[in-house]
């Protein structure tokens, strides 16, 4: 999955720093986010009760910063992308998400 996000949006880590569109993409496809244009609202799907919750604006800087913390644990990158967890860097990442994983109405209605 990595490989192909950076073949599409460029590097996670540029310098120390995160590729927000990167790691918007990178979010988004793993999980299972989806932003409704009409409602202007992050959903993330519950995967013990199988429904899509909203989210508020809040709750989604919460959960990316802790994206943020665990992929910098994952790759051994605590101390460097420590910084990147400020809520200016997390709302543009949020940003691009709104692009990304952007629904319409309509895809509540499928099963």
């Amino acid at each position: 999955m990595i490989p192909s996000i950076e073949q599409k949006y460029g590097p996670l880590v540029i310098q120390r720093k995160l590729g927000t569109q990167s790691f918007a993409a990178f979010y988004c496809a793993g999980g299972h986010c989806v932003y409704s244009r009409e409602e202007k609202l992050f959903y993330e799907y519950n995967r013990k009760n199988g429904k899509w919750e909203s989210k508020t604006d809040e709750e989604m800087i919460s959960a990316i910063s802790r994206a943020i913390f665990e992929f910098a644990r994952d790759e051994d990158l605590e101390d460097e992308l420590e910084s990147q967890r400020r809520v200016s860097i997390i709302k543009e990442i949020m940003t691009y998400m709104k692009a990304l994983a952007g629904v319409d109405i309509t895809f509540f209605q499928k099963k």
